[in-house]
């Protein structure tokens, strides 16, 4: 069922990886909680903006998702949640 798929995505060495660099899920949090504002996100999180593009490109090379979208942001959040529980 639905699980297989989750457990494909974690499975995934690249993302496994990337759930484990605090950094990057720090970024992706802030991004998240100011409504995907790089300017307030970075402001939240005392980082330059340019850092905040760097690592926001980082979790697209990763992942596939482009957290500057609204869809994906949704997605890479759902995922962070399902990520907590594996």
């Amino acid at each position: 069922g639905d699980y297989e798929i989750y457990e494909e995505i974690f499975e995934s060495s690249k993302i496994k990886k990337m759930l484990e660099d605090s950094e990057l899920i720090f970024t992706a949090e802030q991004f998240l909680a100011n409504s995907l504002n790089l300017t307030h996100a970075g402001r939240s999180a005392f980082m330059h903006r340019n850092t905040m593009i760097y690592r926001i490109n980082k979790i697209k090379q990763t992942t596939g998702l482009d957290i500057r979208k609204f869809e994906d942001a949704v997605l890479f959040a759902n995922m962070l949640e399902l990520a907590k529980n594996f």
